[in-house]
């Protein structure tokens, strides 16, 4: 069969940043100026969502980040100044933002990635640095700042990308600190860094995205460096990066910002 394009004379020309298709089928695209659209191919429809200042429920701000669904089907909406919007059951939206308070609300309102654990706690990364990890039915927060004295602790810069493998491991991509595994039994962070002297190690420091092939294989797009194939089992990793001088049985381009894993394992 041949490979049809539809072009959606609907949608607005800013940039899409995040696309996801959620249990229904529907596709949700986070737009970079504005708001959220939902497309339900069954109707052939969009739906956009705008922040309106006279209307409460709407979503905080019309740049967003990302989206994330929840095994309760409820919606995370990140917003770059505008925290964290949840939708329930698509009705409203309500907004989680900066709080003085050291356990509620959130510590900072530039959320650049959410994610739901086992545990029913919601990770929140932030474009300054740091976690928030927020227990769903108290909403009390902890938060985990960078600590150039903490071994252990969360990775330098900005969280990037927060995401859960097939045996429910939490890892984080950060701007400098590299990549992350969660240690849930010990409370602490192994952290994954370039070593110039060591060729197993990975590329780079500055992680975009994380996804897992069905082996159980990370393949990681650290932005400046390539891909990375990293195999938890025996803790090397493999690079896959731009030769110009053969382009053809390369990537592209070093500049990698998001990787992706599809159904017949491809990446």
């Amino acid at each position: 069969m041949e490979n049809t394009w539809q072009k959606f004379n609907r949608f607005p020309k800013s940039f899409i940043t995040k696309i996801i298709k959620d249990s229904k089928g529907n596709f949700w695209f986070s737009s970079a100026e504005d708001g959220l659209l939902i497309y339900d191919p069954k109707l052939n429809t969009i739906k956009q969502y705008k922040h309106d200042e006279f209307d409460k429920y709407s979503i905080t701000e019309n740049s967003i980040i990302d989206t994330y669904e929840d095994k309760q089907h409820n919606f995370w909406v990140c917003e770059k100044q505008g925290a964290v919007d949840l939708t329930l059951k698509r009705i409203s939206f309500t907004s989680f933002k900066q709080s003085l308070s050291v356990t509620k609300g959130l510590t900072y309102n530039n959320v650049t990635s959410v994610l739901e654990d086992d545990d029913n706690n919601l990770w929140v990364g932030f474009y300054n640095g740091g976690l928030d990890i927020i227990n769903r039915k108290t909403f009390v927060k902890r938060h985990l700042q960078y600590d150039k004295n903490l071994v252990s602790g969360v990775g330098e810069g900005t969280v990037q990308c927060i995401f859960k493998d097939h045996e429910s491991k939490i890892w984080i991509g950060t701007y400098q600190g590299g990549l992350q595994l969660y240690d849930k039994k010990h409370n602490r962070f192994v952290t994954y860094i370039n070593n110039p002297n060591d060729s197993n190690s990975i590329s780079g420091n500055e992680i975009r995205k994380i996804t897992e092939d069905r082996e159980g294989n990370l393949w990681i797009a650290a932005q400046g460096t390539g891909i990375n194939k990293f195999d938890p089992k025996t803790k090397i990793f493999r690079h896959f990066r731009v030769d110009y001088q053969h382009p053809e049985k390369t990537i592209c381009n070093d500049w990698v910002i998001t990787v992706f894993c599809d159904n017949n394992d491809n990446i």
